[in-house]
């Protein structure tokens, strides 16, 4: 980046990468409180609020799946829970441009005990069915029509939801972990009351986009990740197969919110002189994240406020994520 800020540029720049630094200080924050055991974690003060419990356990696929258990291999299912007063995540990230994109992190609690059922993998949680991911799916479940591709199928909330609504008259679920697929057809499939809607096909996700360049669906729904951090390296190889606007992806804005830390990172170390010796491509993904960027913005002008809102802005996030 070619970097020549006026004054009132070089404060903006300096109000954002103050900012940057409280976003990641409250990140690793988060983080930590989650490490901790249940009882250190009632003597976090955190801000959050306070949800009340009926309005998800009353969510017909939630009452469905009610003391749920079963075991395929290395994927289980199981009953998991939430302690009184314990925070979570419950509401995507969001991040403000008014105030120099600082991330909004909504904090939730129950005031007793939530008990909610959860797939696994050698133990480890990979989907819930938690707040998070019922207000997090609430844009592509409201979006869905016609025929519904949706990829990776998890518990299967997606497509019991999208199956539910008479616009939508198909839904193909594509999951490639035969395990997964033998759970949800043994355990849940035979509840669903609409199960002829629902179709599920063993294969990979990346393979099913290209088949959308032949023959697309009306409505896709990709959320094959876990994370905003594990997310992006297959949203990008996602967008780079095709970007069209009936594909929707799961947490789309907390990856954008992720990867503006990448392009804010890189802003910070090219106005501390940094030159194209310090970003080599590698294997690792930051690396070769950081050496694409610093390609594709080799020429661009920063010279005011503006300039560093034009770049930071979530339009031209996803510009750099096509070119990357």
């Amino acid at each position: 980046m070619r970097i020549a800020l006026d004054k009132k540029g070089e404060e903006y720049l300096e109000t954002v990468l103050a900012m940057s630094e409280e976003n990641n200080d409250a990140s690793e924050f988060f983080n930590y409180y989650l490490s901790l055991p249940i009882k250190e974690k009632r003597k976090v003060e955190l801000g959050a609020r306070r949800l009340q419990p009926e309005s998800y356990r009353n969510n017909p696929y939630f009452k469905l799946l009610s003391s749920l258990k079963g075991r395929k291999g290395n994927i289980s299912y199981e009953m998991d829970h939430y302690e009184p007063n314990e925070k979570f995540l419950y509401k995507e990230i969001e991040s403000s441009p008014l105030e120099a994109y600082r991330e909004i992190n909504p904090y939730g609690f129950f005031p007793s005990r939530f008990d909610y059922p959860a797939i696994k993998e050698n133990g480890t949680t990979w989907m819930s069915l938690i707040p998070h991911e019922m207000h997090t799916m609430e844009q592509g479940i409201n979006e869905a029509r016609g025929n519904v591709l949706t990829l990776g199928l998890g518990l299967g909330y997606y497509a019991y939801m999208v199956a539910l609504k008479k616009e939508v008259s198909r839904v193909d679920v594509v999951e490639k972990d035969k395990n997964v697929i033998a759970l949800f057809k043994e355990n849940i499939l035979p509840k669903i009351p609409f199960k002829n809607k629902i179709n599920i096909i063993e294969g990979d996700a990346f393979e099913a986009l290209e088949k959308e360049k032949v023959k697309p669906h009306d409505y896709v729904y990709f959320d094959i990740y876990h994370t905003e951090e594990d997310a992006l390296p297959l949203y990008i190889k996602g967008k780079r197969i095709i970007d069209a606007p009936y594909i929707h992806y799961w947490i789309e804005g907390s990856i954008l919110v992720y990867f503006r830390r990448y392009v804010t990172l890189l802003l910070l170390e090219e106005a501390d002189g940094s030159s194209d010796e310090d970003y080599q491509d590698g294997d690792e993904f930051a690396d070769h994240v950081f050496y694409r960027l610093h390609s594709i913005l080799k020429d661009v002008e920063l010279k005011n406020e503006k300039d560093i809102k034009d770049l930071l802005s979530e339009e031209n996030l996803k510009r750099l994520i096509k070119a990357i």
